[in-house]
């Protein structure tokens, strides 16, 4: 913390985008699989591993357990306070995932309130659901 005119001033470190493919990876290792090569998901930006995720989520709504790890992390980058991760959950995963209601119905019981009111913002907003 640096004080200035009396002031305090705390500087919040930011996310870079190989860190939050990094987060990602780390969370749900079989990411790595969904591509050609590991250097595909670190050279591109990171909306591009969280898309991938993304897709992989809609193919697995049936396994419970999954979804709860999925809600889980879907909670953890809504509630992060960092622009780069809150940009890609609602621009990127939730979007993404919003694209088949069935795919959402399977979500929402494991995502909490921030995360939800997110979803429901990327529903109204590009899929015009209430």
């Amino acid at each position: 913390m640096s004080e200035e005119n009396g002031g305090s001033f705390i500087r919040k470190r930011i996310m870079t985008a190989s860190e939050a493919v990094s987060l990602l990876t780390e969370k749900f290792p079989g990411v790595m699989k969904l591509v050609e090569s590991p250097d595909e998901l670190m050279i591109a930006a990171p909306f591009y591993a969280y898309e991938r995720f993304a897709s992989h989520v809609q193919s697995r709504i049936d396994d419970q357990a999954f979804l709860r790890s999925v809600g889980e992390f879907i909670d953890e980058l809504a509630s992060s306070n960092d622009p780069l991760l809150e940009n890609i959950l609602a621009v990127t995963l939730l979007e993404k995932l919003a694209e088949n209601p069935s795919v959402i119905a399977a979500v929402k019981p494991h995502i909490g309130i921030q995360a939800s009111n997110l979803l429901s913002d990327v529903e109204r907003t590009l899929f015009g659901r209430i």
